[in-house]
């Protein structure tokens, strides 16, 4: 009797075991796909827009960009640069902003200047009526940064 209850622990604790191995490969799986669906933020330095520096910080969504901020740092300012990438067309947002006293100092205020909106293709080249003067960077964006990871 005592070889049966010993027989019938270890059977089912070896059942037991391998039940629980199939059920954490799925739930890392399931984890993977998950953390697939979440946005993924990934900063990039653009090189040759700016001697104090040009920083792009990109969302994706599935593996895909979806939206890119673009500092351009300079001595007196910066542009920030805004990219929502649609299906055929990019939706772009520039800002220029005045620093008040130089970037070493303390007591440093800002001050926006101008605030644009426009549209570019993929291609970076400028859709609609073009009457407006806009920060031309799409080029060396996309030489740096992929829009699928």
């Amino acid at each position: 009797m005592k070889i049966f209850y010993k027989t019938l622990f270890f059977s089912t604790l070896i059942i037991l075991s391998c039940l629980s191995c199939s059920n954490k490969e799925q739930s890392i799986s399931n984890t993977s796909d998950a953390a697939l669906m979440k946005d993924t933020i990934i900063s990039y330095d653009l090189e040759n827009i700016s001697s104090e520096g040009t920083e792009a910080i990109v969302t994706y969504k599935n593996r895909i960009a979806t939206k890119a901020t673009i500092n351009i740092y300079g001595e007196t300012g910066k542009i920030i640069i805004t990219y929502l990438f649609n299906k055929n067309i990019i939706s772009v947002q520039e800002e220029i902003i005045s620093y008040t006293s130089l970037l070493n100092e303390d007591s440093l205020e800002v001050i926006p200047i101008s605030k644009i909106s426009y549209f570019i293709d993929y291609k970076g080249h400028f859709k609609g009526e073009k009457r407006i003067r806009y920060t031309d960077i799409f080029k060396s964006f996309m030489e740096t940064v992929p829009l699928k990871i």
